[in-house]
């Protein structure tokens, strides 16, 4: 079973998504904030990360900075409610796997998290 880690300051977001996922067959688990998220990852392994990007304390675009300085293996979805087109571009330019806009459609974020999943399934599989 793959392991999704949300990280939304958002407890709705984190619910519907955790829900959603969980119905899809992956095993989710959320974290309310940047540090949370850190100490989660410490302790525990994720096969990808959603993230949002404001967030109380240490913001999104620290903690998806840290997520690929600490855990470059674990690829971040940012899901934002608060970003323009700079922001999005920065993401990116930071590591992020791909970036949605709230309100987002939640099958479009279970896909680009499916496809970015079966892409590093290919590339483990094709290894020596």
């Amino acid at each position: 079973m793959r392991r999704v880690h949300i990280v939304d300051d958002d407890p709705e977001i984190r619910d519907l998504l955790q829900q959603f996922l969980k119905g899809g067959g992956y095993a989710a688990s959320t974290s309310e904030d940047g540090d949370a998220a850190l100490a989660w990852l410490a302790e525990n392994e994720a096969d990808i990360v959603l993230l949002d990007l404001c967030m109380p304390g240490l913001s999104g675009m620290e903690l998806l900075r840290r997520i690929n300085e600490l855990y470059a293996s674990v690829p971040v979805i940012v899901i934002s409610g608060h970003a323009d087109e700079e922001s999005a571009r920065q993401a990116l330019k930071s590591g992020a796997y791909d970036f949605f806009l709230k309100p987002f459609d939640l099958e479009s974020v279970e896909s680009h998290l499916r496809m970015k999943l079966e892409m590093m399934d290919s590339a483990e599989e094709s290894r020596p």
